[in-house]
């Protein structure tokens, strides 16, 4: 997206060329930018984390840490960063934006994490807790602090430390409610 690639303060007149149509074109299909960046975000944001799906198997700490792997390996990669840095600077421009992305990227994952959650602890495999708090402390540890080194240019860490980081994190999520982690 042009956006990534420019920032959010990329105007319709550099946006038109590049996407080789007319500015009249873009307003034909868009009443405003902000609507443009709209589509922009949605088509960046359901490009990157399309692929993170709950799987739902017979144990419920294989299925966070294929969950977990998926998510870190989407939300830790190159155009998750960008898409990051910018909705910040978006923000600052159009602060509804913010909610909007919220929902569409990481709202939809914690929905979907949270009604996993909720079903394992209606079977009696984890303890009963509020899901969409566990669902979001689950999120949180799972990007890490990985995510801010990489925000700072710092890699992440080696791919043995990356794997040692998630199957712990996993391991004290589930004992943590009362599950089993192998």
């Amino acid at each position: 997206s042009m956006f990534l690639e420019h920032g959010y303060r990329m105007n319709v007149e550099a946006i038109a060329p590049k996407a080789r149509v007319t500015r009249a074109t873009l307003y034909k299909y868009f009443d405003n930018k902000d609507n443009l960046f709209r589509e922009a975000v949605t088509a960046i944001a359901q490009n990157t984390i399309s692929d993170i799906r709950i799987e739902p198997g017979p144990d419920v700490y294989e299925t966070l840490l294929r969950f977990a792997r998926a998510f870190r390996v989407i939300s830790l990669g190159d155009d998750s960063v960008n898409l990051y840095l910018l909705v910040l600077e978006a923000v600052r421009e159009s602060p509804d934006l913010t909610d909007y992305v919220f929902q569409l990227s990481t709202g939809r994952l914690l929905a979907e994490l949270s009604a996993y959650l909720k079903s394992q602890m209606e079977a009696g495999r984890i303890r009963a807790v509020d899901p969409y708090l566990a669902a979001e402390w689950f999120l949180a540890s799972t990007r890490g602090f990985a995510g801010t080194r990489l925000l700072f240019g710092v890699s992440p860490g080696t791919p043995e430390r990356e794997n040692q980081y998630l199957t712990e994190g996993v391991r004290v999520f589930v004992l943590g409610l009362g599950g089993e982690a192998a």
